[in-house]
């Protein structure tokens, strides 16, 4: 069985890459876990249970970053013995504040895996010493059906907390210019939704 583990169904960024991830998957079944810290202690008590012949799939979603240590510390016993991959995750560089995890705890556990397939160059830069493969774009992009003839619209999903007034107050002016020189419409929304519900992520 394929045991996919991603942060939360809460949040916007994380619940679409996971479909995107998912959407993948089949016809195997999968299992899904979360990383966020209510949750982390439940997902390694099942991660425990695994074998060989199980899979683990980590991934999208900003998880290299300090907040997810303690799913990354206790992971790490469990990537000596069952077989995983990271795939379309990256590192979430906060402007106002440092972030990131311990390198060598994140290098330690990419160089077990199978597979690591990081989503942006940054990300890979930052873990250089493991040599990575050139990055694939969010797996987002498999989880959002296209519409033939629809002008596509910005959609900003702010930020307001990490990046703090000033970039905020920038980010929104760029992607509103834009609109407005393209001749589209501005949506915007924060990241989170109520959790797992279909109806909030359309």
């Amino acid at each position: 069985m394929i045991h996919h583990v991603y942060a939360n169904p809460s949040n916007i960024g994380d619940w679409l890459s996971a479909r995107g991830i998912q959407s993948l998957l089949p016809p195997d079944p999968v299992q899904e876990h979360f990383c966020d810290a209510p949750f982390v202690e439940a997902t390694l008590s099942a991660l425990r249970e695994l074998g060989p012949d199980d899979f683990i799939v980590i991934g999208g979603g900003g998880l290299f970053m300090d907040y997810f240590v303690p799913f990354w510390e206790g992971f790490l016993p469990i990537a000596a013995r069952v077989p995983f991959c990271i795939w379309g995750a990256g590192y979430c560089d906060m402007k106002r504040e440092q972030s990131r995890p311990p390198a060598k705890l994140i290098s330690e556990i990419i160089r077990q895996s199978r597979l690591c397939i990081v989503r942006d160059e940054l990300t890979r830069e930052n873990l250089s010493d493991c040599e990575l493969p050139p990055p694939v774009i969010c797996p987002t992009v498999v989880a959002v059906p296209t519409r033939g003839g629809e002008l596509k619209r910005p959609l900003n999903v702010d930020h307001y907390d990490n990046v703090g007034a000033d970039i905020y107050e920038r980010i929104l002016s760029a992607a509103e210019e834009f609109a407005d020189r393209t001749g589209r419409s501005y949506r915007q929304t924060n990241n989170l939704i109520p959790s797992g519900r279909v109806t909030a992520l359309q």
